[in-house]
Parts: structure tokens; C-alpha cells; sequence
């Protein structure tokens, strides 16, 4: 019906029309994706085939008299104007129906229904049972139908036959079956799937960006960290006054902290405790028996000063690392930066946080701070070690003002 308004004659509507329809169909455009990019990938690859479809049939056969070339620009208006509009249906339908889905797990295994969207119907089998494809589709194929189920994710190790067979036997109900990764570390941009006869395979990137992307990050940082220092340096002032006014000792805070692959550098920092802190803060933390935790934070820290708290309530004990920015040691948005003796209690993958600069601000900053333990902390930080892009890193400095202004998790 759109293009039919946008053009002129009755055969352009068969010919484009029905064949963008069919096209759509055969590239599962019945199937509701969550996501922009999923609600218009299969109304995209449909408009563009049809249109080169179209143009290359007219130009072996050019149908002057029926369709006319002085038709072409109202057919590709009328092209575009379809894809947006079932596009953003799509996109719609998927943000309104909430998907339906069954979570697959061992039954002797914890129970991570959370990352599955609800509500959710979890399925436990037995080892004996995952092993054997004919029983796993037994177990799941009715659940699937008595729920209404829109997807199926298996949360555990099952036979690679049990996977085929069934997605097989949901094939006329069109519900996908999702495989879930061992790892919290890696973005959907990263990986993707070749298919070999008899042995496909999830091919990873490597977490790498271009020397072109490093180029422009460090670029990006010159500059903010330049125009803030210029912008806050009237703030700068005015905090270094209080401290001199209030708190005898030193402006400034150095603190020797492990950087980009293991090299130690000096952050600075206003002070906000009381003169000589790290003298104490062995006992503190032995104290609370947080000393074999790498994150040396210590609750009710009694060595912060009244001008210390508000400081490090909005964060502006950290401003002087624009300083640390500008010269390179950090990056505007990275994991903090850790002392040698918290870097030396890290296991597993925790060292990954040190493959990029440390930040200002950072992914555990924004998503929760100090109300955060050292698990989750870690878990943020090797995400994005893993993951970052310039895109990223501007959707953390945005957050990063929200969580200053509400002080969330701040110590």
C-alpha cells in the first residue's frame, strides 16, 4: 500500500511490492528480534535485494511502456518508506510483547534465571538426560508449546546433537534456540559465527581496537581533560583553598598506583584524609578482614576528614588527574587505577583490567561504585577491557554525571 501511493502505476506495486514480501518472509521477517539493528536487518537486506532485483530486471528488460523509468524515483521513496515503517513496527512489537522464554539448566547446578528475560520458565535436566538429543527435545519441545515460549537458551553443557535436534523440532513454531558463552567478557560485536559443513565455530575478535580507534581515544582525551581543566579550574581553586583552610598538610595527594600493563605510575589526587592515612590502613583493613580482598576499601574509613567526605562524596578529590590524563598515565574512562599490593591479589581474570589505560571514571563507577563488591567490580572492568569503543566510553562519561549528582555509592 505504501509504495502503491508513491508510484504511479499498478505493475511497479506487483513487481517491488510483492516482491519486497517475499524476500521479507524468506529472510524471517515474521520473527521478532529485540533490538533495533534485529528489528530492521531482515526489512533492510529485503529492501536492498529487491531494489537491485528490480533495477537489474529492468535493465535487462527495460518495460518502458508498463513501468517506465520516470517511475524509479517514486519506487525507491515508496522502497524506503516500507523498510522504515515495518522496521519500526517491528522495533515496537518487540519493546511491547516481552519475550517468553525457557531457560535450559543442570538440575544439579545453581539456578541463573536473572540474565534471561521474563518471565521465564526454567527446565532442569540431568546429565544422563543432556547427553541424549531424543530426551532433551522430549523434555523441552512441550514446555515450549503448553508456555507459549518465544525462545529457548541453554544455560548448561548439553550434546551438540541435543542442540540440533532441538532446533529442529521447534522449526515449525519458529523459536530459536540460544546457546549461552562460558564468559561475561564478551559483546555480541566481537564474535561471530562461520559455518563449515559438519563443524561450525564462534569466532572471537581479538579485544583490540585499530591503532586509528586507540589514536582517536587518546585524542578525545587531550582535549576534554584540556577544556576541563580550563572550565573547573576556578572549582580546582576553591577545593584547595578549603584544604589549606581546613585540613593542615598538603593540597595534594601522590600515591603510586599500577597502570597500562603493569607500570607503575603517580596519581594525584586532593587530599581528603588526615596526614600519613596509609600508616593505619593495614590495621583497618586486617580489622574488618578485608585485607585478602583486592580493594582496599575501608567502611566508616574514620581517617577522611569532614571536608574529605564532601570531597570524595561529588568526586572532586579526583579532579586533579586531568592532570594524570593529559600526561598520559590515564585515560578520561578506564578501570581505577589499584595499588602494587591489590594488583598482587588478583586471580584469574582480574589482570585483564590492566591491558588498557586506568580512568577517571569507569563501568564499575557508573554502575554502582563502592556499593559494588570486588567480584562485580571486577567482572565491569574486564567487560570493558574487553570491550571498549569510543561509543562506550561516551555512554560512561553520561552516566558518570548522574551517578556524581546522586553521590551513588560514594565513599
Amino acid at each position: 500500500m505504501l509504495i502503491a501511493l508513491t508510484s504511479r502505476t499498478p505493475a511497479t506495486v506487483v513487481l517491488w511490492g510483492g516482491g519486497f514480501l517475499v524476500l521479507l518472509l524468506t529472510l524471517g521477517g515474521t520473527q521478532i528480534r529485540r533490538g533495533i539493528g534485529g528489528a530492521f536487518r531482515p526489512p533492510v537486506m529485503a529492501g536492498t535485494v529487491t531494489a537491485a532485483l528490480g533495477f537489474a530486471f529492468l535493465g535487462v528488460q527495460p518495460l518502458s511502456e508498463t513501468v517506465g523509468f520516470a517511475d524509479i524515483p517514486s519506487l525507491v521513496n515508496g522502497l524506503i518508506l516500507l523498510v522504515l515503517v515495518i522496521g519500526l513496527a517491528r522495533s515496537a512489537i518487540a519493546i511491547l510483547l516481552k519475550p517468553r522464554v525457557a531457560l535450559v539448566v543442570d538440575e544439579s547446578g545453581p539456578r541463573d534465571s536473572a540474565q534471561s528475560a521474563s518471565p521465564t520458565v526454567v527446565v532442569a535436566l540431568g546429565a544422563d538426560l543432556r547427553q541424549d538429543p531424543g530426551a532433551v527435545a522430549a523434555a523441552v519441545v512441550p514446555v515450549v508449546e503448553d508456555n507459549d515460549i518465544t525462545h529457548v537458551e541453554i544455560g548448561c553443557e548439553i550434546d551438540p546433537e541435543a542442540a540440533t535436534e532441538l532446533s529442529w523440532r521447534l522449526r515449525r513454531r519458529r523459536v530459536p534456540v540460544a546457546l549461552r558463552l562460558g564468559t561475561t567478557a564478551l559483546s555480541a560485536g566481537r564474535a561471530h559465527v562461520i559455518s563449515h559443513p559438519g563443524r561450525p565455530a564462534l569466532v572471537v575478535e581479538p579485544p583490540e581496537p585499530s591503532l586509528a580507534v586507540r589514536g582517536a581515544k587518546r585524542a578525545f582525551d587531550i582535549v576534554v581533560a584540556a577544556a576541563l581543566v580550563l572550565v573547573l579550574s576556578p572549582v580546582m581553586i576553591a577545593v584547595a583553598l578549603a584544604i589549606v583552610i581546613t585540613m593542615p598538610g598538603p593540597v595534594l595527594f601522590f600515591q603510586e598506583r599500577i597502570g597500562k600493563d603493569g607500570v607503575p605510575f603517580r596519581i594525584m589526587k586532593f587530599r581528603s584524609m588526615i596526614v600519613d592515612a596509609d600508616a593505619a590502613l593495614a590495621r583497618l583493613l586486617a580489622e574488618q578482614q578485608t585485607d585478602g580482598t583486592p580493594l582496599f576499601k575501608v567502611a566508616n574509613d574514620p581517617r577522611i576528614t569532614r571536608l574529605g567526605a564532601f570531597l570524595r562524596r561529588y568526586s572532586l578529590d579526583e579532579l586533579p588527574q586531568l592532570f594524570n590524563v593529559l600526561g598520559g598515565s590515564m585515560s578520561l574512562v578506564g578501570p581505577r587505577p589499584q595499588r602494587a599490593e591489590e594488583v598482587a591479589l588478583y586471580t584469574g581474570t582480574a589482570d585483564h583490567r590492566l591491558g588498557v589505560l586506568p580512568g577517571m571514571t569507569g563501568l564499575w563507577q557508573v554502575s554502582g561504585r563502592s556499593d559494588l563488591s570486588w567480584e562485580q567490580a571486577q567482572e565491569l572492568d574486564v567487560y570493558y577491557a574487553h570491550n571498549w569503543s569510543l561509543g562506550f566510553d561516551l555512554v560512561i562519561l553520561c552516566r558518570t554525571f548522574n551517578a556524581v549528582v546522586r553521590a551513588a555509592g560514594a565513599v
